[in-house]
């Protein structure tokens, strides 16, 4: 199963034998669920509860306000009905309801550009791993890059002489 919102926040696909939604579990908050645990829980939410992800590309819809007095805002985002709305550059004195997409505030008189996500507003890095659950990971910002492999820590005050000395060869080679 394909969904466009998955592939954008996780930049590996789930194993074939667990729930294709599972992989939201991975370190939710700084948890770590077993991946039976991740499994049992994408399918009691998505299967027996019924939640649903739609099927949407990540998306923008782009705003611009140029009024001469004070304007109340009270309107909806189109298409937050099927994901998350939310915005990095609300003019002040506007919100917008993630869950619904709902645009209410007031916006003083003047001339104001700003965009609404649609879409998730994080998603996953795998630091280089395959998205395991026994790997490092973390859930970054939508907006922010993938910081790739996570560099090796290496512990050299139990290395051997000739530990440390193919260690020492190896970093020569990476200069």
């Amino acid at each position: 199963m394909t969904n466009r919102q998955l592939d954008f926040m996780f930049e590996n696909e789930p194993p074939v034998d667990v729930h294709p939604m599972a992989q939201l579990f991975l370190h939710p908050l700084g948890m770590k669920f077993t991946p039976e645990m991740m499994n049992e829980l994408a399918t009691f939410i998505f299967d027996m509860c019924g939640a649903k992800l739609h099927d949407v590309a990540p998306s923008t819809v782009e705003y611009f306000r140029d009024w001469k007095d004070d304007r109340e805002v009270d309107e909806y985002v189109p298409g937050a009905e099927y994901t998350a709305a939310w915005s990095e550059n609300l003019p002040t004195g506007i919100s917008v309801c993630p869950r619904t997409g709902h645009m209410a505030g007031t916006l003083p008189a003047g001339q104001y550009r700003w965009t609404v996500r649609l879409g998730p507003q994080v998603r996953y890095d795998s630091l280089g791993g395959s998205g395991s659950p026994h790997e490092d990971g973390l859930w970054i910002g939508a907006l922010e890059e993938r910081q790739g492999p996570a560099s090796p820590q290496v512990d050299v005050s139990s290395m051997t002489p000739e530990q440390k000395a193919a260690l020492r060869a190896a970093l020569d080679q990476e200069d």
